[in-house]
């Protein structure tokens, strides 16, 4: 899906030409982890941010809007974790490795579950 800025949160406040360097991140986005960025964003789900190098030289991190609307299957490589920290409460797709790339977004108990990931459909 060819990104553009209809797929960026109009709440967020950054500068128009910092918007565009998020979209030019997220196009960079491991393939693995495209037909994720692909789903959600086709669900309404949009890019809040994009960040490089972090934690090393390489890494690459692109931030939903809101969590996720649907479970996906892992792709060989990726794994999905969630950080359960009342600071950096989020839920994440990432591929293995030193240099990893990683799909995140808020993660929101639902009723008393012990997970924030949507169940399969």
């Amino acid at each position: 899906m060819p990104l553009s800025r209809k797929h960026l949160d109009p709440r967020n406040a950054e500068l128009p030409e910092r918007k565009l360097s998020y979209l030019e991140l997220a196009e960079r986005l491991d393939p693995r982890l495209t037909p994720i960025l692909s789903d959600e964003l086709a669900a309404g789900n949009h890019i809040w941010e994009a960040t490089k190098d972090f934690p090393s030289r390489g890494s690459l991190c692109v931030s939903l809007s809101r969590p996720f609307k649907k479970a996906h299957t892992l792709p060989n490589g990726v794994i999905y974790t969630e950080e359960d920290d009342p600071h950096f409460n989020v839920a994440s797709y990432a591929t293995k490795g030193p240099i990893s790339h990683v799909l995140c977004a808020p993660c929101r108990k639902r009723g008393g579950s012990a997970s924030c990931r949507p169940q399969e459909t």
